[in-house]
């Protein structure tokens, strides 16, 4: 999970000419909880597609990390050699563009994991939070490349797709009304401040492995946003470029088999699988928090 906007927005930069950042700052809401709200709100929700995806991630955890055997993982994958592989001792990261966006491989004593991120340009700054594309567009895209690994993976134990999601709105009262139809267990007052709504929502795996059950979680809140940039060129003296900004709806998904689950994950529904967890997180953009 990403726990610092500001984390985000400097490994988004990381490929860009060398610049500054201001914090992100978020504006937030609090709320009280109702069991007895309808759906109403949700049958009037915007398209899935108002969702831009700023980041995607695929976490495996291999059932015996020291024989994963990940030399021709990314080159299988893209058709092409990393831009950059780091080695440590316990760590090992190859990255490069794949497709007009960023392309991360982490393997550890603990996971593999795969994120998809945004090759912000400095000289190009919109007025859109940097992403990979619409939510729709972006997931099935990744989806497809996930399931082209899976297809060469090692035994796993534990699957996971995550999310950041950004839907842009005019202002924070917006925002706040907007967030109150998305989450309809939560009386969500506009003039309120810091709000924070996570919850998991739990169900049975439909993928054909028996006794699986799938954490949905999810984490709600209003986000405002400013990228500022002084760009170097040439030895040249610093030149800052108009800054971008705006407010978005935030919600962040986990959409990940649960740790309880014994024994090791069937190979042929595995595709399957990352296809239902990829579902779930959209059925959550689309319809918002739902039993």
């Amino acid at each position: 999970m990403w726990n610092s906007n500001e984390a985000v927005i400097l490994d988004l930069c990381r490929k860009s000419l060398a610049g500054s950042l201001l914090p992100l700052r978020g504006r937030f809401s609090s709320a009280t909880i109702s069991g007895s709200r309808m759906s109403e709100e949700q049958q009037k929700l915007p398209q899935i597609s108002n969702w831009d995806a700023q980041l995607l991630r695929l976490t495996a955890y291999p059932v015996d990390p020291e024989a994963v055997d990940a030399d021709r993982w990314w080159e299988e994958l893209t058709g092409n050699e990393p831009e950059s592989v780091t080695k440590k001792k316990l760590e090992r990261q190859y990255e490069g563009l794949y497709e007009n966006a960023g392309l991360q491989l982490t393997i550890n004593p603990v996971v593999v994991q795969w994120n998809r991120f945004p090759a912000l340009d400095p000289m190009d700054l919109s007025d859109e939070f940097p992403n990979v594309g619409t939510f729709p567009v972006a997931s099935t895209s990744f989806a497809s490349m996930m399931e082209k690994w899976l297809k060469v993976s090692p035994p796993l134990k534990r699957l996971a797709l995550g999310t950041v999601l950004l839907q842009p709105v005019e202002n924070h009262e917006s925002g706040y009304r907007l967030l109150n139809d998305y989450l309809p267990f939560v009386q969500l007052d506009p003039d309120t401040s810091d709000f924070n709504f996570k919850i998991n929502r739990r169900r049975p795996s439909n993928c054909g492995i028996e006794g699986l059950k799938i954490n949905r979680l999810m984490n709600w809140s209003l986000l405002r946003w400013k990228i500022d940039l002084n760009v170097s060129q040439g030895g040249n003296s610093p030149r800052q470029l108009a800054p971008a900004s705006g407010v978005a709806c935030r919600v962040e998904l986990d959409v990940n088999t649960v740790p309880d689950f014994e024994g090791e994950l069937p190979q042929d529904p595995l595709i399957p699988l990352c296809q239902e967890l990829m579902q779930l997180g959209q059925e959550i953009a689309a319809a918002g928090d739902n039993p």
